[in-house]
């Protein structure tokens, strides 16, 4: 790209000197593509650093407390429009931990009568006492001691004449009477941030 001024003068701009592309400005030696390219590997600066385990959890809570503000959403979404993005689709089938319909099966049995009568019988056998920290009252849960999806998942194996789709209303009148549901020594009481860790703790097993 030549630039030509207003009095008729033009002005040559230099050629990168690793592709041969025309440059954007004088001042410059290689194109932009070019310059990223020195980046990778051992032309990173940071090549074979790693971040400290102190400074990897101040980065996590830093992008976690990032709220984007109405306008800049806005402003995003009308860009998305403009170029005509479509956002993906991460509802049904579609989605990533999609497990062939299970999640309404297993929000429609805790819901039921009988579920809030054995998360009852829990609580009153613990005396409303968390069992790790010992902490009465307060937010408590109703701890599953094998997980409930593993439950789910036998039951299911025993019904599979049954489509968890089609035939939910069946599936639910039939873990009213399934006995693994409602075992109350599967269940213990814990409060809120030791259930939160006991989870943890499972999700990070091998």
């Amino acid at each position: 790209m030549n630039r030509k001024y207003k009095n008729g003068w033009k002005s040559t701009l230099p050629l990168c000197t690793d592709c041969g592309t025309r440059l954007s400005t004088r001042s410059a030696k290689i194109c932009r593509k070019c310059y990223y390219k020195t980046l990778k590997g051992d032309g990173n600066p940071f090549y074979g650093k790693h971040h400290s385990e102190e400074w990897k959890i101040e980065i996590h809570k830093s992008r976690k407390s990032y709220k984007p503000t109405e306008e800049t959403r806005k402003k995003v979404s009308e860009h998305n429009l403009l170029v005509e993005k479509v956002p993906p689709v991460h509802k049904g089938k579609d989605h990533w931990n999609w497990k062939g319909g299970i999640r309404p099966l297993e929000k429609r049995i805790r819901e039921i009568q009988e579920y809030k009568i054995w998360r009852g019988s829990v609580f009153n056998r613990d005396e409303y006492t968390c069992q790790r920290c010992r902490v009465s009252g307060g937010k408590l849960r109703a701890h599953h001691k094998k997980r409930f999806h593993m439950i789910l998942s036998e039951f299911l194996n025993k019904y599979n004449q049954f489509s968890i789709i089609d035939d939910v209303d069946i599936l639910v009148r039939l873990s009213m009477s399934y006995s693994p549901f409602w075992d109350v020594n599967n269940g213990e009481t814990v409060c809120h941030e030791c259930h939160l860790k006991e989870h943890t703790n499972m999700a990070s097993s091998p």
